[in-house]
């Protein structure tokens, strides 16, 4: 189980994030992109991912991990109850690589 804390952790371990407040939600940036964030309860992330890993993701594990379409994109929500602390980790690492500039992931 995870908490709004936990998310926040995670991805400002990784290079150059930022967050940004947005209303009661919170998100978390590399170079101005989103690439998590925290839902105003706080129940709820999501990360921005290839559409195809969001469709396996939510093929895999549906209890935990669902679609959801914001701005013409398909997001991976993540029921922060429900999610593996670790398997969240490797998530938030691959969305922030997904969003970064190509110059921080070969580094």
């Amino acid at each position: 189980m995870l908490e709004p804390a936990d998310v926040r952790r995670i991805a400002l371990a990784l290079p150059e994030v930022t967050e940004v407040a947005e209303g009661a939600a919170l998100s978390f940036q590399i170079r101005r992109r989103t690439f998590a964030a925290v839902v105003a309860d706080g129940t709820r992330a999501l990360l921005h991912l290839k559409e195809a890993d969001v469709r396996a993701e939510v093929e895999e594990e549906p209890s935990v991990f669902s679609g959801l379409v914001r701005q013409q994109r398909l997001l991976l929500e993540v029921d922060l109850a429900g999610v593996d602390p670790e398997r969240f980790r490797e998530l938030a690492g691959r969305a922030w690589a997904w969003r970064a500039p190509k110059r921080y992931v070969a580094s």
